[in-house]
């Protein structure tokens, strides 16, 4: 109530955020020591949310659909995604062409058929795969398994320190795949808090302006590395990222 008061104040469209009387908004604490995050304390209810309010949040989907270039989910397992939404995100998504990108939990991994692209980190992968990523042999063995699992057209898997690896199916019908390295772009690493978030965004926002996947790939890499170089909750303003895009590439 407060977050929607203060957002309606400063004049944002609040049509999105949906509210339960029987949920309170997450709130997470951060311990924070010699400028590591050393844990996180969270407080929140995480079961599914009602089938009513599944509905509602469909039915406000199919209303704005018309004025949506890309779609995000960003599945933080507390109960708010679940199998129907994410059968019509998806199937509505490729009937109308629209890219759509999933930053996952494992709880639902493999209900995350047939999307644009998946941002897994190396831990999640391995961990559904059941193997666990420590070398490039893994690192390809895990990423093709899940690509063909998913049925999905790509998938990014984020290794830390490591950078990242695109695996790409070819067009509808041809054979052709490929695997791009992307080098890491941190010079320094502070804070991983919305790493995975920065770079699901990024790319996203990248592909919907008319990048190609491997050209927003390296761009989220950039954005990335600029986030976990600062303490605390950051984000790269379009200004920033773009000095950072011409000084880097």
């Amino acid at each position: 109530v407060k977050l929607n008061a203060r957002l309606t104040a400063e004049k944002f469209d609040i049509g999105g955020i949906f509210t339960d009387k029987n949920r309170p908004t997450t709130v997470k604490t951060r311990i924070i020591a010699q400028n590591q995050q050393v844990v996180r304390a969270d407080r929140e209810k995480t079961g599914d949310i009602s089938d009513n309010l599944v509905k509602e949040i469909i039915d406000y989907i199919k209303k704005n659909f018309s004025e949506v270039s890309a779609v995000i989910i960003s599945d933080y397992g507390k109960g708010v995604i679940n199998a129907e939404l994410l059968d019509y995100l998806i199937s509505t998504c490729n009937e109308k062409e629209i890219f759509i990108a999933v930053d996952p939990k494992e709880t639902h991994f493999f209900d995350y058929q047939r999307v644009s692209t998946i941002t897994p980190n190396h831990q999640e992968a391995g961990f559904v795969v059941g193997k666990k990523i420590k070398d490039d042999a893994t690192l390809v063995d895990v990423g093709w398994q899940l690509l063909d699992r998913l049925k999905a057209k790509s998938l990014l898997i984020t290794l830390g320190e490591k950078g990242m690896a695109l695996f790409e199916n070819g067009p509808k019908g041809s054979t052709k795949r490929s695997l791009t390295r992307i080098p890491a772009m941190a010079l320094k690493v502070y804070d991983v808090t919305g790493a995975g978030d920065t770079v699901v965004a990024t790319l996203t926002i990248a592909v919907a302006a008319g990048a190609s996947l491997k050209e927003a790939a390296i761009i989220a890499n950039i954005a990335a590395g600029e986030v976990v170089a600062q303490v605390g909750t950051a984000q790269v303003s379009m200004e920033k990222l773009k000095k950072l895009v011409l000084e880097r590439l």
